[in-house]
């Protein structure tokens, strides 16, 4: 992101969801994170670097972007031990494909 904006290209963090196969099993969608860049005539295009392929496509679901990577975390909290507390998250998210003659994914974290 930095080197984009250090030749004045607009740059942004991303968190979302990565499919990590084809037809995606119950835990085929991981929680990942990717950089995007504004290019003047195309619009915001996604970069993964740590993925070989490099662009972001059609695998990737977009949950929160911005210009401070802190501002896109899916779960912000605090832990304190000794107070006896306890603690249990769970969650779901439903993928709806709206491409014509696309199938529906759904996974759970």
């Amino acid at each position: 992101m930095e080197a984009c904006r250090s030749i004045g290209l607009a740059a942004r963090f991303v968190s979302g969801y990565q499919c990590l196969t084809d037809s995606p099993p119950e835990d085929g969608f991981h929680l990942h994170a990717w950089a995007e860049v504004y290019l003047p005539g195309a619009g915001w295009r996604g970069f993964d670097p740590t993925q070989r392929a490099g662009a972001v496509a059609d695998r990737y679901i977009a949950l929160a972007a911005s210009v401070y990577p802190g501002d896109t975390t899916p779960v912000v909290g605090a832990f304190s031990q000794g107070n006896g507390a306890q603690s249990q998250m769970e969650s779901t998210v439903m993928i709806q494909v709206t491409a014509p003659g696309a199938s529906q994914y759904q996974a759970s974290d």
